[in-house]
């Protein structure tokens, strides 16, 4: 289904149901247009993570795509149904959030799934339209609809591993039951340590601190990679800039999660995490490496455990990467996948 050349936002009638349309939302004010119902779609699922959040996207597009994001959505009547919010870079149409996010996917509500065929037939347009010759989805969940629907016609299909999540089911009134008991004792004891140092505490940034607290988590976190003769995550200046200002924005949603632990009146550990429907996604941490003896940054995690079991999550999640610690806090093996479809030869196109 090609979207036709009108001004945007550009719409067409889906075809299964009357009051149902899809556009194609082509530049972010467009798209920050629609923010309100896109906020309501996010928090309807059971399912979306942070990373479809408008919150984090939005913030993203303004740093990493900000002439070069759009979006594909469903509606019904005033209701958006799905949002498949993208961005162009080198010839291929990607899903908007790729690179910082560690998961990618659309938003669909249950009883819209059957268009998410029409979802990716209207992108397959637009790729058209806009001379890209790949259409590439990163970090998408096996249940994603973007991973079993239809290749559109002219399409062909390639689907291979991505890089693997994980998480922890979260059991026990503290959420902590799935950690190993060599690593609670480490922690129970850490704790003890600390507190004969003096005085010291564990609390998590309120939403009108969140500012400062993003300053917090970036200085911990090159200081403890500093050490180690390492740049970190957060020498990429783009990626820098664009947690500095999420974090705020974050916590006026509502989606901040952060614990941080103050000793002597100075932060030594911070655990950055937002909040999903139901599950909390640890996204980074950072700690002062004077302090590591006390393992201040496992003592910032398993704060930021408790907190997602106070508010009755059913997961937390640790996101990217397969460090050792995981595996002490019982995380398990979440994998993801990359869809790649390329304009088929017929076209007249080469990939």
């Amino acid at each position: 289904m090609k979207p036709s050349r009108q001004p945007a936002p550009r719409a067409c009638d889906v075809g299964r149901a009357p009051e149902t349309r899809i556009e194609t939302l082509p530049d972010l004010p467009s798209l920050i247009a629609r923010e309100a119902q896109w906020r309501v779609l996010w928090h309807s699922l059971p399912d979306a993570t942070p990373f479809q959040s408008p919150t984090w996207l939005l913030c993203w597009a303004r740093h990493y795509a900000p002439d070069r994001t759009g979006a594909i959505s469903v509606t019904m009547r005033d209701r958006m149904l799905a949002l498949l919010p993208y961005f162009i870079w080198n010839g291929a149409i990607r899903l908007a959030g790729t690179g910082p996010s560690d998961y990618g996917d659309a938003l669909v509500a249950p009883e819209a799934t059957s268009l998410a065929d029409a979802l990716l037939e209207t992108l397959a347009g637009l790729a058209r339209e806009r001379g890209c010759n790949r259409i590439d989805l990163r970090q998408l969940r096996p249940q994603s609809r973007l991973c079993s629907v239809a290749a559109p016609t002219g399409w062909r299909s390639e689907a291979v591993p991505d890089e693997t999540c994980t998480s922890v089911q979260l059991r026990g009134e503290s959420g902590l039951d799935a950690l190993s008991e060599r690593w609670r004792r480490n922690a129970a004891y850490a704790w003890r340590r600390l507190e004969r140092t003096g005085s010291c505490r564990l609390e998590r940034v309120p939403a009108d601190d969140s500012s400062h607290a993003a300053d917090t988590l970036l200085r911990l976190h090159q200081r403890r990679w500093t050490a180690r003769g390492e740049p970190g995550l957060f020498a990429d200046r783009l990626l820098h800039a664009f947690i500095r200002e999420v974090i705020p924005s974050l916590g006026s949603a509502g989606l901040l999660r952060m614990y941080v632990l103050v000793c002597g009146g100075e932060p030594i550990a911070a655990a950055f995490a937002m909040r999903a429907p139901g599950t909390t996604h640890l996204y980074s941490t950072g700690f002062d490496p004077a302090w590591s003896r006390y393992s201040p940054g496992l003592l910032s995690i398993v704060a930021a455990i408790r907190g997602a079991a106070a508010e009755g999550d059913r997961e937390f999640h640790l996101l990217r990467g397969r460090e050792r610690y995981k595996r002490h806090l019982g995380a398990i093996e979440c994998p993801t996948w990359r869809r790649t479809l390329r304009r088929q030869q017929s076209q007249g196109t080469s990939d």
